[in-house]
């Protein structure tokens, strides 16, 4: 069969052809029966390459009808299913959304509820919380179309221009390797989780509590110059836009959305 879903990630269609077994053993299903199946590599047989597929781990009557159905999927079959199992997240990530953001590997989010008290009580780091409100409100669109994307390319090709520290790299070499065969899955459930957090009503709470950690100064240490220029200056302003918009989508992308997710 050409596709599987991973009950993992609420029934995500999986083609056989950009999948690695490795990431979704013990975890895929037949589309129409339920039952288990596996991944069977290309191969050749008789000087003939045989695709990639997915196989019932038993051979009974049924198969043949899982198979014959499975391959006649329609685009629009294909539509149904990934927005029944987008749906399916969703309903997760409402509930468990911080849970899994504390699981991130760009900033510790352990002690957002002291960032959140040094707000309370320092107006500068009050009016800076209010307008990181402002640039998430304003550029939605912009974070999900432009600055993910491209924070994708540089994450993934492991740029100069990301400082890991020392400490921090082998950590992200070991999430970058687990994800190589998966990064467009990855990316497709970060950038869900991203836009929910940006855009819902109910991510109101979690919003404040991530941007008192990224505008508390022990977080903006990473860029010095936040520190010293006038906030009210255009370069403050742009600079400070510059590092929210990246820190808040290298957040979602170093979750390990495919490893944690548990629906």
């Amino acid at each position: 069969m050409k596709y599987a879903t991973l009950g993992k990630l609420g029934g995500e269609l999986i083609i056989a052809d950009e999948a690695d077994y490795n990431d979704y053993k013990g975890f895929l299903k037949c589309p129409n029966c339920k039952e288990p199946v596996f991944l069977r590599k290309s191969h050749i047989r008789n000087e003939i390459q045989i695709p990639s597929s997915f196989v019932h781990h038993k051979a009974v009557k049924e198969v043949s009808a899982c198979e014959l159905r499975v391959g006649r999927y329609t685009k629009q079959d294909v539509e149904i299913i990934s927005a029944k199992a987008k749906g399916q997240r969703l309903d997760k990530l409402r509930i468990s959304l911080w849970k899994y953001l504390k699981h991130n590997l760009t900033i510790s989010l352990k002690s957002w509820s002291k960032s959140a008290e040094d707000v309370k009580k320092v107006k500068l780091l009050s009016e800076v919380v209010d307008y990181g409100k402002e640039i998430l409100e304003g550029n939605v669109e912009f974070i999900l179309d432009n600055t993910l994307p491209r924070t994708e390319i540089l994450l993934s090709e492991k740029d100069p221009l990301i400082a890991i520290t020392t400490e921090a790299k082998p950590f992200f070499d070991t999430f970058l390797k687990e994800n190589k065969s998966n990064w467009k899955l990855h990316c497709k459930v970060a950038r869900e989780a991203l836009e929910l957090f940006l855009s819902s009503q109910s991510m109101k709470e979690i919003r404040q509590r991530m941007l008192c950690c990224l505008c508390h100064p022990t977080a903006l240490q990473s860029l010095p110059e936040l520190l010293d220029l006038d906030t009210e200056t255009p370069e403050w302003k742009e600079k400070f836009t510059a590092y929210l918009t990246l820190q808040i989508t290298f957040i979602f992308l170093t979750v390990d959305w495919i490893k944690i997710f548990d629906i």
